[in-house]
């Protein structure tokens, strides 16, 4: 893509980095005792649940929730442990890795659900891998702990789910998801239930991709990603749901923590407000031109990028808080010709991205059995960008002078039924999008290139509502019944999804289960923008229909298998360019989208899998995974010819697990391989005339690249210093250092056909010190 020579990239957002570590530098923190604190919540409705007994397993540290559902466990030893909860009523629960360190509380929040006909006693064993009846198919989650010490990811949320059979290799430049033979531009990202549009630095306009992500790996809290079946809640998108919850901030005293690695330097801070609540902020600057400039090293084309992260929570009372979320990031980024053929780039040009979110939730229990959620965030994202061809006349492509913006309010209540739990709710947003636009994107198979100018303001409204039920039928059986219905103002359309999913638990230790549904999803508004005639496209539409089996082998240890089938409908197909899929034109040619004069809903296509996934999780000191699957995605474009889509990687496995040495060190390692993914061969005649890439139209997906295949490693070392603790990483990407294709291009520096290589051995590595 764009960026793929550039790995790491700030502007405007360095101000508020500055005042963060300020605040982080400023006053010497205050000591307290070593423990853990949080607040337990029902599964179900979110609301407190009171008089629940936390403990830590193999101590006698033990705590019971007050009214607002809170627990405090102090003189707490520094380790890895494991927090059980128990409630008459409840399932209950094991949550593992609950790492404790000296002079801080651990803040773990957890919910728990409830038990058919409340069965569950408080001497019921606990369960390490929650239970799938209050979940719409395919999720899969992760622990804050689980993602910070991910090799080969860097805290990247998203290459961490690259490790998942369900995510295709796209390119390890991208940290783009591939789901289960889906564009990237088909997934969803929430931070504590408020949509964040892209949680990437350079994002790609309309799709969700980017070299590498936002958001600061110690402000997570927990991840859950939906790779389909996904429920009612979630619209207008078509492959996957990705929920991201950021902790709160310390209830107990201010903490301070400095970082320096691979992906940037900054720092954290985070502490009481007043009596009830707390605040957390989070910032971070690229470092790599600073060094340069300080050095005098002699080159400007390095990616520079700040971003700033923020949560403050005041609980009202015991039964109503706010929450307020702000995202910020801001990216820079120049090259030239000579950088661009030094580097083996397609283009180059300039970039100048701002983008952020600042959301407001209030969450609100009326009774024992009513919870209610409702949010209000404001996205903006401004695009300034030129970039020109670096072969052939060296021409303007591509410029970008953009501002899209969107305000979005989100309700949901959630209702305890006795015989179930009822969820209804709704979203709304109103955007505007201006854009001063011009395409001149070379064709990728040698045609001329359509030229375009778009000068246009849309403005549009969104409104979506929904409706599930989870009745309790018995302790076998599960049942979630879901539907929503979607209105887009700037296109007139109007869809109906239902969605649904079961679970039967065959045996103690077994379950099956089954999901699926009908999904919609507007097209980009980048897109929608170049012409008139395409706000009368219908929404792209994709059916999901998903079957599996999960089987505990052990407390710690759990198999699952899926088989799934996903058909879509009514893709877009520029007739000039028939063979070819516009919403996979980014991984045609240059990373752009091109232009479109002309589109129309004839596309189709079909993805059918098999996934396997062995989960161990932190119970002793081995901790680890092992995922594969197969799955084949084919699309018919204008033409009616059926081919493999862009992201048919066929065969996916993936083996990542690690070793607590001691209370000091982690080892880790992370292994993943892919079979080659399609690519349409260069035609080198026609590339030789045109002095740039030209792809063999009669031949376009024929190719497959080499399978793809590496091994990260990683080691964490903890040592403490005082009453401070500085934690260090150091990880090896790609270590055998295995030479993976990423894209054949035409070199017009050599005249002939070329490769693109993707990363060769990294290192990476990390320092943070945690005041």
């Amino acid at each position: 893509m764009r960026l793929t020579r550039a790995i790491l990239a700030p502007g405007r957002a360095v101000r508020i980095l500055a005042c963060s570590l300020l605040v982080a530098l400023g006053p010497a923190p205050l000591l307290s005792q070593t423990g853990v604190t949080g607040r337990v919540t029902d599964q179900g409705t979110n609301r407190p649940i009171a008089a629940a007994r936390v403990s830590l397993r193999g101590t006698e540290h033990v705590a019971i929730t007050d009214s607002s559902g809170r627990y405090r466990i102090v003189g707490v030893e520094t380790g890895t442990w494991i927090i059980e909860v128990r409630r008459i009523g409840y399932r209950p629960l094991a949550f593992p890795d609950v790492v404790v360190r000296q002079n801080r509380f651990s803040v773990i929040d957890l919910s728990l659900e409830p038990a058919p006909f409340e069965l569950a006693t408080v001497e019921a064993a606990p369960a390490l891998f929650p239970e799938p009846s209050l979940v719409a198919g395919s999720l899969v989650g992760f622990s804050a702990e689980e993602i910070k010490r991910a090799p080969g990811a860097a805290g990247d949320v998203s290459r961490i789910l690259q490790g998942l059979p369900s995510v295709a290799k796209v390119n390890d430049q991208s940290n783009a998801l591939a789901v289960r033979g889906g564009s990237p531009l088909e997934n969803l990202f929430l931070v504590d239930g408020i949509e964040i549009p892209n949680i990437n630095h350079f994002p790609t306009q309309g799709s969700s991709g980017g070299p590498i992500g936002l958001l600061h790996v110690d402000l997570i809290r927990e991840v859950d990603f939906s790779a389909g079946g996904f429920g009612a809640e979630a619209g207008d998108r078509l492959s996957s749901v990705l929920n991201i919850r950021f902790r709160e901030g310390n209830r107990e005293a201010f903490d301070a923590q400095l970082d320096l690695n691979f992906i940037g330097f900054g720092g954290i801070a985070e502490g009481p407000l007043g009596r009830s609540g707390s605040w957390i902020v989070a910032g971070r600057r690229s470092y790599l031109d600073l060094a340069i400039k300080a050095f005098d090293l002699g080159t400007t084309a390095i990616p520079q990028y700040g971003d700033y992260q923020g949560k403050v929570v005041v609980d009202l009372n015991r039964n109503h808080r706010l929450g307020l979320l702000a995202v910020l990031a801001d990216d820079r980024f120049e090259t030239d010709l000579a950088n661009a053929i030094e580097n083996e780039a397609f283009t180059f040009g300039r970039q100048d991205l701002l983008q952020g979110t600042t959301g407001l939730t209030w969450t609100a229990a009326f009774g024992p059995r009513v919870n209610a959620v409702t949010s209000a965030a404001w996205s903006t994202s401004r695009f300034d960008e030129e970039y020109y061809e670096a072969g052939g006349a060296n021409g303007l492509i591509f410029r970008n002078r953009s501002r899209e913006r969107a305000l979005r309010l989100r309700h949901a209540t959630n209702v305890d039924l006795g015989s179930g739990i009822l969820s209804i709710g709704g979203d709304a947003s109103r955007a505007s999008s201006r854009y001063d636009n011009r395409y001149d994107v070379p064709n990728p198979l040698g045609t001329s290139p359509t030229t375009l100018d778009v000068r246009t303001t849309l403005r549009s409204t969104r409104a979506g509502a929904f409706a599930t039920l989870a009745p309790r039928t018995s302790q076998t059986v599960s049942l979630l019944l879901g539907t929503r219905v979607d209105y887009h103002s700037a296109t007139g359309n109007t869809t109906l999804s239902p969605r649904g999913s079961l679970s039967i638990r065959l045996s103690p230790r077994t379950v099956a289960t089954a999901s699926g549904g009908v999904y919609y999803q507007t097209l980009p508004t980048v897109l929608l923008a170049q012409a008139e005639s395409h706000l009368a496209l219908p929404d792209p539409r994709a059916v999901h229909a998903v079957l599996g089996l999960s089987h505990q082998l052990a407390e710690d240890l759990r198999f699952t298998l899926e088989g799934y089938h996903k058909r879509y409908d009514r893709l877009p197909v520029d007739p000039d360019q028939p063979g070819l899929l516009p919403v996979d034109a980014l991984y045609h040619g240059f990373g752009f989208l091109a232009a479109h004069k002309e589109l129309i809903p004839s596309g189709r296509g079909t993805t059918t899998g098999l996934e396997a996934l062995l989960q161990k999780r932190m119970s002793h000191r081995f901790y680890g995974q092992i995922g594969g699957s197969y799955a084949r995605t084919f699309y018919r474009a204008g033409d009616g010819i059926r081919r493999p889509r862009v992201f048919d990687n066929r065969a996916v496995l993936t083996a990542e697990g690690g070793w607590k040495v001691g209370r000091s060190w982690d080892l880790s390692a992370r292994w993943l391989y892919a079979g080659g993914a399609p690519y349409t061969p260069v035609d080198a005649a026609a590339s030789a005339a045109a002095g740039r890439t030209v792809l063999d139209g009669s031949r376009i997906n024929v190719a497959r690249l080499p399978a793809y295949h590496a091994l990260s490693v990683r080691a964490d070392r903890r040592f403490a210093i005082g009453g401070t603790t500085l934690n260090t990483f150091l990880s090896v990407w790609n270590a055998y250092n295995r030479e993976n294709i990423a894209q054949v291009y035409w070199n017009p520096a050599t005249g002939r056909v070329d490769s693109v290589k993707q990363w060769t051995l990294l290192p990476v590595f990390g320092i943070e010190w945690e005041l």
